[in-house]
């Protein structure tokens, strides 16, 4: 069993003006949060719920500082030994290997635990030099404090530790630990419980990046073959991103009326152009390329009206072949 609790979500009755980075303003107070989306309620009596990085970052200010702290309580018993915790997400996951942070005990020892990271990646847990959560600045990123996967055993002597965390995202979350409750067993077919409690803040921001002049791709949906905001009854007109975890960008593409209109482009993780095709009226229209890995071009194709009207290949080495599976040969 497992669960958890969060601070600070019941409903402020303040109503105020609400701005998305690409200027949309609406009046409403502020429902529920989780650390990637907000509920608001408009004076009509709407609901809406969006993105926090589509908002204002005095918006985004705003819902940090109306509900900075957070607690959760990880448990462990002989259902569940190892229990993993998402910050990004607000949720538990427990088969695959895509947490934040894990709480292990061993099958033969449950008197103690340990907490740590993902193992493939080096400085996931940053452990300050002061103890005193209150002295820790959220300021600045804890590049200067020695890192570690993780920390072992988890006893009642870790009360009150602070630790820095890299999330997935890149992010950093400083949390302490409030409670240790080790099993007073010596197996998990006992069936008791131990449990650690953890209260986590995210990091203040560092910089100010630039507001994109588009939306999040994720803030639209598809409706009878066109493409809409999800808070629109008209059809998209203007820029349209993706990214990838790491804050990269991974696709960007224009909207005419709800369909593709223009370039529309993608990127590797690297940050290197990976496709760029053109569209008219939502039918490929003009060239498409796409590159390999390397940089090299490996097909380019002409289209008229949706229509497929030429195109070449190119292996790996820039050598011209007959055939996509030849160009993408090893």
């Amino acid at each position: 069993m497992l669960f958890f609790i969060v601070l600070g979500s019941v409903c402020h009755a303040e109503l105020r003006t609400w701005t998305s980075i690409v200027g949309t303003k609406v009046e409403a107070e502020l429902v529920s949060q989780t650390s990637d989306q907000v509920t608001l309620k408009t004076k009509a009596g709407k609901t809406l719920k969006l993105p926090v990085n589509k908002l204002s970052k005095a918006d985004q200010d705003y819902i940090r500082d109306a509900n900075p702290l957070k607690s959760v309580s990880l448990e462990c018993s002989k259902l569940v030994q190892r229990v993993g915790y998402s910050f990004e997400k607000e949720s538990f996951v427990t088969k695959k290997q895509d947490a934040d942070l894990w709480l292990y005990f061993d099958e033969d020892d449950c008197s103690g635990g340990a907490i740590f990271g993902n193992r493939d990646r080096k400085g996931y847990i940053f452990i300050p030099s002061k103890r005193n959560f209150s002295e820790i600045s959220l300021d600045n990123i804890p590049t200067h404090e020695s890192t570690k996967i993780g920390f072992r055993p988890i006893g009642k002597g870790f009360e009150g530790m602070p630790f820095w965390i890299k999330t997935i995202s890149g992010r950093f979350v400083l949390a302490v630990i409030k409670k240790v409750q080790p099993a007073v067993f010596t197996d998990f077919a006992s069936g008791a419980k131990a449990k650690v409690e953890l209260e986590w803040i995210w990091q203040a921001a560092t910089e100010t990046k630039p507001e994109l002049n588009g939306v999040h791709f994720d803030m639209t949906e598809l409706r009878e073959g066109r493409r809409y905001l999800k808070s629109s009854d008209l059809p998209y007109t203007g820029k349209a991103f993706m990214f990838y975890k790491s804050g990269k960008k991974r696709t960007e593409g224009n909207w005419k009326d709800g369909k593709k209109e223009g370039l529309v482009t993608s990127w590797n993780e690297n940050g290197e152009k990976d496709q760029e095709s053109n569209y008219k009226n939502g039918k490929l229209d003009g060239l498409m390329i796409m590159w390999h890995s390397n940089v090299q071009k490996m097909t380019q194709q002409q289209y008229e009206d949706g229509k497929l009207i030429s195109r070449k290949y190119w292996n790996r080495k820039g050598e011209p072949v007959d055939s996509f599976d030849e160009a993408v040969a090893k």
